[in-house]
């Protein structure tokens, strides 16, 4: 490692976000006091983490004080190979809640996967092999060992004087399931021996005597109290972070959180401490500093959050875009209770449990959920057009999520929401969507025809592209324009080029025909201009800037062709 990042200027906080860093070398970051070397290793990610650690005159110690949640993704994100030496620094401890979070499939122990952590955490080392073993959870090693190691004679039935305790000679014959596990295993076995005989016969004893099926159920349980100290609790516990609360009758009382909580380690958790963009007020909150109270309650809601929605916590990707989630919804939750107000989103943020706040962000959006689902639910559900049929498909997820669509940028998708802005923003396009509904159902003079219906009357449309709403009023229009009923009767290809002529002026709609039909719609229903607009568009687009000698009706846009 040649350079590495110096903390920026202290925060009023001992958490917070890192600012601006000047580069120093290894030899200036071991001199450092032991305080300033964790905090760096606290913020650091990745490779950057590990290079710390290692480099580290005391990476032993400093690895060992961090949470072994921050310890399980680094080994995931770089590879139990290019870990190794991290693996064999870490306690006993921090190996078993990675064995926790990664050998487990649901109520049963994954026998390779466990072992692998043990093998790894017990190194090459013979010195480093008693500590490994003597500080694991004995329960657990048995029950790991039971799955590579069959014991096929013990000392009773080897009575060889020589196989006595305190011989030296091991008095137990073995058999390993695992061919490439049978040497590490082997050698194992035989050096716990060497160095302690009296806890390896316990060991092996217990191999032997230990029911698989009780022991496995014993582990378990313990396993869910360990987890349940860092926030994992059992997937149908989780699903109460997404309980229905009334946005209203809001109490923040009632999520009132003591200056202090457990913490189940000396360091708060680093992975939750995640950049943001500084528009936001709660970037805001995390630049200024938080306490390491706040951090772990942070970390507790993120590990529910993640148990609800099935995400492996071993996937830094999967851990990152949950967080962004988590922290959007706080910020919603921030800016509906403060504002702006930077000093009153902190006192609210310190005394506050954030389950709390997260629910409150999360079911302002659910509003707007349930408002899509309405409106889907409606005559004009199936023929929305593309923005607006994004909109509420972005709205349909467990976590609503904001389409931006309508934020004039060159490219479709949907992000979690973040901004009490996005959530009006939101609001006000599904008004928009009410106003459509209101004029398709109760002021036109026409009810939307069902998909059949239009098979029935030859309606030429590409297989690809779903008849929408805009489709069905242009038609109309067209044959309004062409002294018909304001219906959306196909228009017969014959009759293309003489509606061209009406309603073009110099390649785009006749901008008389376009105020007269707004001010229409807007008669009709107050708001209607907006979607009048948007139809507009499509026919500027796609009929107005066509030729009209070379109409083609396979790619013509806003008209409903036979």
């Amino acid at each position: 490692m040649s350079k590495l990042e110096l903390p920026g200027e202290k925060r009023k906080g001992p958490l917070a976000l890192r600012g601006r860093s000047r580069a120093i070398s290894a030899k200036e970051f071991n001199a450092l006091s032991a305080e300033e070397r964790l905090v760096m290793v606290h913020g650091a990610q990745g490779r950057a983490k590990y290079d710390l650690l290692l480099d580290a005159e005391d990476g032993q110690q400093l690895l060992q004080l961090l949470p072994p949640q921050d310890l399980y993704l680094l080994v995931k994100e770089l590879g139990h190979e290019d870990s190794k030496d991290l693996l064999a620094m870490a306690s006993p401890d921090q190996i078993v809640v990675c064995v926790d979070l990664d050998g487990w499939k649901g109520d049963l122990i994954d026998g390779a996967k466990s072992l692998d952590w043990l093998l790894a955490a017990i190194g090459t080392d013979p010195e480093e092999l008693l500590p490994c073993l003597h500080g694991f959870d004995f329960d657990l090693l048995v029950l790991i060992l039971q799955r590579s190691i069959t014991i096929l004679k013990g000392p009773e039935d080897l009575c060889d004087d020589d196989q006595e305790p305190g011989s030296g000679v091991m008095p137990y014959e073995f058999e390993f399931p695992d061919e490439e596990r049978a040497k590490p295993l082997y050698a194992l076995v035989g050096a716990l021996f060497c160095q302690d005989e009296i806890f390896c016969r316990r060991l092996l004893e217990a191999l032997r005597s230990e029911l698989p099926t009780v022991l496995e159920e014993e582990v378990y349980q313990q396993r869910r109290n360990r987890l349940l100290d860092y926030g994992f609790p059992d997937p149908v516990d989780a699903m109460a972070v997404y309980a229905l609360l009334d946005v209203e009758a809001f109490d923040l009382a009632e999520y009132s959180r003591p200056s202090t909580l457990p913490e189940p380690g000396p360091v708060a958790p680093g992975f939750v401490l995640t950049p943001m963009s500084s528009q936001y007020l709660l970037a805001e909150v995390l630049a200024a500093g938080i306490d390491a109270s706040s951090v772990w309650d942070l970390s507790f809601l993120l590990n529910r959050v993640m148990v609800a929605d099935g995400v492996d916590v071993g996937d830094s990707a999967a851990v990152q875009e949950t967080l962004e989630k988590v922290y959007g919804c706080l910020n919603v939750a921030l800016e509906q209770l403060c504002g702006s107000a930077l000093e009153k989103a902190r006192e609210v943020f310190d005394g506050t449990y954030l389950l709390g706040l997260f629910r409150l962000g999360h079911n302002i959006t659910l509003r707007l959920q349930q408002e899509a689902r309405r409106l889907l639910d409606s005559a004009i559900g199936a023929y929305l057009d593309g923005p607006y049929a994004a909109l509420v498909t972005a709205l349909q997820g467990r976590m609503p999520c904001y389409c931006i669509a309508f934020d004039g940028v060159s490219r479709a998708g949907e992000l979690p929401f973040s901004t009490l802005r996005q959530v009006k923003a939101t609001r006000q396009r599904l008004a928009d969507v009410e106003v459509q509904r209101r004029l398709f159902e109760e002021r036109f003079a026409f009810e939307l025809p069902r998909q059949q219906e239009l098979e029935v009357n030859g309606v030429v449309a590409d297989e690809d592209e779903q008849l929408t709403l805009s489709d069905f009023f242009l038609t109309a229009l067209a044959n309004r324009v062409l002294g018909r009923d304001f219906v959306p009767a196909p228009i017969p290809p014959s009759e293309l080029p003489v509606l061209h002529r009406m309603i073009t002026e110099n390649g785009r709609l006749s901008e008389a025909l376009r105020q007269q039909t707004l001010s229409w719609l807007e008669s009709l229903e107050p708001g209607a201009g907006s979607f009048g607009n948007f139809c507009f568009s499509i026919w500027d687009e796609e009929f107005c800037a066509l030729d009209a000698t070379d109409l083609d009706p396979r790619y013509i846009g806003g008209l409903l062709v036979k």
